[in-house]
């Protein structure tokens, strides 16, 4: 980890080496002023402003002198300053777009081998692929690598189609969180497969059941540990033709303080591609706990046009709430029908999709094949209608 050769704030606390991912200096009572004062001090010793992002809960930036990356946050309410310390990721200018090849952008769900299942026991992988103007592709999950099924080959086939047969070049790879139906195909991929550019996750570091997962991908990808970019709140990102904003990540120490907010679904980033005047909110597996921090940091903010469906469409009670904050009206749902109507695994039925209050007026089921939108979307015309529950 990076040394620490940049201004401490006063009343700093030791860094916190249990972290998932960076390590991170804590100041309690913090203010503006005195985050402004630490800023100038940055500033002062040559560090360069890399980010601004102001949310409800907050201001997040992020700074660097060319060798340390410095993710700060100022939380309003917790009167809190966090500096996320660690090496400056090698990362492309994700902004400089090369020729214009298509009219459009584009977001394609991917249909997983066990998307395609009717039944509830098995989880139902997850992919999804948004193609910029430039022919550029930014890459979330992949679906599965094992004997639940292989989606390896369809989601290569998918990145060469969308790519009109050439090799693709994928400008960013996102992990939602580490589980082996949303990185287990990455596994399968070379270098003949797909140029890649970066990866982003905040895959646990160490002290954690899923740590190996983390050293899997990092042995098996190739140039993954190089080419990976650490997710941090509030983070943003520019590719010309949408920009991607960061919510939460498992770095959170306060997720990992009590069950359920253990679970290693609630290591899901939950994060939002603005594209135009529309915004497509992803949000892995994550559900309540994961789901109310995100509505800690983005409050409002949080609203979007289009959402994937955390968890496979697994939603209870509990996470009505969020969903009702968010208030889509397209409804993307990585999962088959089963999944969605009654989840028999975890025995209870998806209680947002059948409140009178649910906002959504399209629906994408991944059971029913690769879907792909273009943008700016027309809303209209996909309602829901299961074959199982009438």
């Amino acid at each position: 980890m990076a040394e620490l050769k940049f201004p401490i704030p006063a009343g700093a606390g030791a860094a916190v080496s249990e972290s998932r991912t960076a390590d991170v200096i804590r100041v309690t009572g913090a203010n503006e002023m005195a985050v402004a004062y630490y800023l100038s001090q940055l500033e002062d010793a040559g560090f360069t402003r890399l980010m601004e992002n102001k949310l409800p809960s907050g201001i997040f930036y992020a700074y660097t002198d060319g060798k340390v990356k410095l993710s700060i946050s100022f939380l309003i309410m917790r009167a809190e300053m966090r500096i996320f310390y660690e090496p400056m990721p090698v990362a492309p200018d994700f902004s400089a777009m090369g020729e214009k090849k298509y009219d459009k952008v584009e977001l394609t769900q991917f249909c997983t081998n066990t998307s395609r299942a009717v039944v509830t026991s098995t989880a139902s992988g997850m992919g999804y692929v948004l193609r910029l103007t430039d022919g550029r592709l930014i890459v979330i999950d992949g679906g599965f690598c094992t004997s639940y099924g292989d989606d390896y080959p369809d989601f290569k086939k998918l990145l060469w189609d969308l790519s009109d047969g050439q090799k693709p070049h994928v400008a960013l790879w996102m992990i939602s969180h580490p589980h082996e139906d949303h990185f287990g195909a990455l596994l399968k991929f070379t270098d003949e497969d797909a140029d890649v550019d970066a990866y982003m996750s905040t895959l646990v570091r160490n002290g954690s059941p899923y740590e190996g997962c983390a050293k899997d991908m990092a042995a098996r990808v190739p140039n993954y540990a190089e080419k990976n970019i650490t997710a941090h709140a509030g983070d943003l990102y520019d590719f010309g033709d949408v920009k991607l904003e960061i919510y939460t990540t498992c770095e959170e120490p306060e997720l990992y303080d009590a069950a359920p907010l253990r679970d290693s679904n609630n290591q899901s980033m939950i994060f939002a591609f603005h594209i135009g005047d529309q915004k497509v909110l992803f949000t892995g597996d994550a559900y309540h706990g994961a789901e109310e921090y995100a509505l800690q940091i983005a409050a409002g903010h949080i609203r979007a046009d289009i959402c994937q469906i955390g968890h496979h469409g697994r939603t209870a009670h509990k996470d009505d709430l969020f969903y009702s904050m968010v208030a889509p009206k397209v409804a993307l749902w990585p999962a088959c029908y089963a999944q969605i109507d009654h989840d028999l695994e975890h025995r209870f039925s998806n209680t947002w999709l059948f409140s009178d209050d649910t906002t959504v007026i399209d629906h994408y089921v991944a059971f029913d094949g690769n879907k792909t939108l273009s943008f700016p979307l027309e809303i209209g015309g996909h309602p829901y209608s299961s074959p199982i529950k009438k």
